[in-house]
């Protein structure tokens, strides 16, 4: 039975180490998409902020059955670049995660804001008329 030899397995480990974080640099998997849910046990209130003003940038109470959906148009790297990012959103049917009839907003880059989202008192009716 052949065994490694300890220092092949020791250059294989080191270079691993040093490969596995050049993959993950330069990694700008695109525009930033979330979807936030509400019901009547969880309902949310999402509020977007700049970090660098602390202003309230957009607060949304999502109601129960539906859910908020948000899509920053911009990469991290163009959006650090250009000093803005642009803000889709709507509300929607929960599973309906199209941005069709959204809002547009101009909003600080992704090292200038944070998305809170906080649970408003449960329970929460669902708005009568169904969604």
């Amino acid at each position: 039975m052949l065994r490694p030899k300890p220092r092949f397995a020791l250059l294989a480990s080191v270079l691993l180490a040093a490969v596995a974080p050049l993959a993950l640099t330069g990694c700008d998997s695109g525009p930033e998409t979330y979807a936030y849910q509400s019901d009547t046990y969880s309902p949310k209130t999402i509020t977007v902020l700049d970090t660098s003003t602390g202003e309230k940038i957009l607060a949304v109470d999502v109601p129960p059955g539906q859910q908020l959906n948000m899509k920053f148009e911009s990469t991290r790297q163009a959006a650090e670049k250009t000093g803005k990012d642009t803000l889709r959103w709507n509300l929607r049917p929960w599973g309906d995660s199209s941005l069709e009839k959204s809002s547009t907003l101009q909003v600080p880059p992704p090292s200038s804001r944070r998305i809170d989202m906080t649970l408003r008192p449960a329970p929460e009716p669902r708005p009568l008329g169904g969604n």
